[in-house]
């Protein structure tokens, strides 16, 4: 045994070796160095992990693409296989900028070609009723159709007045991050009603020879008012409480057994203190020096009564032109919804056009397809409609259309019936096309265990969740070999003759799914706008 094998097993044996001195390790002469192999250093052994250490199951491969391992890869899996996904993505409408950063925004109109986002914020709003008093009695009675059985409602007539101005600050963002602010003021008037009332009506009076019907053509705005509260027989002051009650009286002399007219409706007002009535510039007034038999005081006297019960609705910009445009995509709004908070949905009325074709209803989204020469993808679109039970790819060489079953069950891999719509994330993003299409499956991700209707999932997946859609890559996309017997995986998942490695040239014989897409990642729905998706 040579000199140098005697210290390595001396170092083993845990003896000190010949460069000790003073009982003291050197380690700067004759430390043992590494074997040797063919000449070469070894690989370090991996730290072993202590005998007590929790157990960590290593997770299998994910299973949209066998070809990629789990660990660090999108979506992960749990330790029996289920899809649990590592982001979410918001329902909010997120601009995503070149820079990166978020911008939140309004329902908007989206232009991919010329790279802006356009909405308009809350309006500020100046309201300025009509002045009414100077017009007639105001009154219910004008605008609405009250069951007053001793009434009828007569030559009833709408004017304006009054104005309500809104200010829109129409917003333009480029996705460079620039903004541009354009104002627009738009105004609308009030509606002002006016009317008058005809008796007899059912039950005042009695229709007979002798009151013939006819409209009454004189009305007056009385008040009354009266002491309340525990002290209400003190001296009047500033704190004294008084309430108000205000009638509008019909004067009718023709009116039965000597009667000269009818309350027509009364109001009781909160009561308020003496100060509190005059700082309103109504103080309490209690008697009439003309009719001091009643307690009721004649304000305001015409002959027709009127009322403007709401103000008119905020007036809006309108706008002309598409809602969303990107190369290959053009999407057109409802009449009545000329911006959205939600690209993807196609309302009654709102139309896609995608390469050379038209869609309408349901939703839809895009998605890289191949590239050119040049690195630019083709855009290519999905469509699904309402209640329909297909999905459509359209390209620049046509429309395909897949089943809805076997679109769930063999590119998103979850059951049957649980695809909803396509979701509007990547509509907003800076760049175009997106790299996928979300589908909403529904906001579920509990395991599933497979079951006969779930096609190719040996252990088990998730139902649910937001789910995306990336084009197929044969190599990538496929097992090499075919599949086992009985196996209910569909056949273009396998490639019986699958290089080891991405071929340079396209192949020869690759598996051709019916739908070119495949499954790339799950997410959970309806967390925040962070820029893992949230546009």
């Amino acid at each position: 045994m040579q000199k140098k094998d005697k210290a390595v097993l001396a170092l083993f044996r845990g003896e000190c070796c010949c460069c000790c001195k003073d009982g003291q390790h050197d380690p700067g002469k004759g430390a043992p160095v590494r074997p040797q192999v063919h000449g070469r250093p070894r690989p370090a052994r991996a730290p072993q992990e202590p005998e007590d250490a929790p157990f960590a199951p290593v997770a299998p491969p994910s299973f949209d693409s066998p070809q990629r391992p789990a660990p660090g890869h999108l979506p992960g899996v749990d330790a029996f296989g289920a899809f649990v996904g590592t982001g979410s993505l918001t329902d909010l409408p997120v601009l995503t900028l070149d820079d990166g950063t978020l911008r939140m925004l309004r329902p908007c109109v989206v232009n991919h070609v010329e790279r802006w986002a356009e909405f308009l914020p809350d309006p500020v709003i100046d309201d300025q009723p009509p002045d009414l008093k100077p017009l007639g009695i105001r009154s219910d009675y004008a605008w609405a159709d009250k069951n007053d059985p001793r009434v009828t409602i007569v030559d009833r007539q709408t004017t304006s007045g009054g104005l309500l101005t809104a200010r829109h600050d129409l917003t333009r963002v480029y996705f460079d991050g620039r903004e541009e602010v354009t104002p627009i003021t738009l105004s609308a008037p009030f509606t002002i009603y006016k009317a008058r009332v005809r008796v007899p009506g059912v039950d005042y009076p009695e229709p007979t020879p002798d009151i013939p019907a006819h409209t009454i053509t004189e009305y007056r705005l009385r008040e009354a008012w009266f002491r309340v509260g525990e002290n209400q027989d003190a001296p009047d002051g500033p704190d004294a409480l008084w309430r108000r009650r205000v009638q509008v009286y019909a004067v009718d002399p023709q009116g039965p057994l000597g009667r000269r007219g009818f309350v027509l409706e009364e109001r009781v007002l909160p009561d308020r203190t003496r100060r509190e009535w005059e700082r309103l510039e109504t103080p309490p007034n209690p008697q009439d020096p003309n009719h001091p038999e009643t307690p009721w005081r004649t304000i305001q006297v015409s002959d027709v009564l009127v009322d403007a019960p709401s103000a008119p609705p905020i007036p809006y910009p309108t706008r002309v032109g598409p809602r969303f445009t990107a190369p290959g995509v053009t999407v057109w709004g409802s009449p009545g919804r000329p911006y959205t908070d939600n690209h993807a949905l196609l309302e009654d009325g709102a139309r896609l056009e995608a390469h050379g074709h038209t869609f309408e209803t349901g939703s839809w989204a895009a998605l890289c397809g191949p590239t050119n020469a040049q690195g630019v993808p083709e855009v290519w679109v999905l469509h699904h409609a309402a209640f329909g039970r297909s999905v459509a790819l359209i390209t620049r060489a046509g429309v395909t259309r897949l089943p809805l079953l076997d679109f769930e069950l063999d590119v998103l891999r979850t059951s049957p019936d649980t695809f909803r719509e396509f979701h509007p994330s990547g509509t907003l993003t800076h760049t175009w096309p997106p790299h996928w299409a979300l589908c909403d499956c529904g906001a579920g991700l509990a395991p599933l265990f497979a079951r006969g209707e779930v096609r190719g999932l040996a252990v088990g997946d998730a139902d649910g969740g937001l789910r995306a859609v990336v084009r197929f890559d044969p190599w990538r996309d496929t097992r090499a070999g075919e599949p086992p017997e009985g196996s209910t995986e569909p056949p273009f998942w396998w490639w019986k003759r699958r290089p080891k490695r991405r071929p340079t040239k396209p192949p020869v014989d690759p598996p051709v799914p019916p739908l070119p897409l495949t499954l790339a990642d799950v997410f959970a729905g309806g967390g925040p706008p962070d820029p893992g998706g949230g546009s």
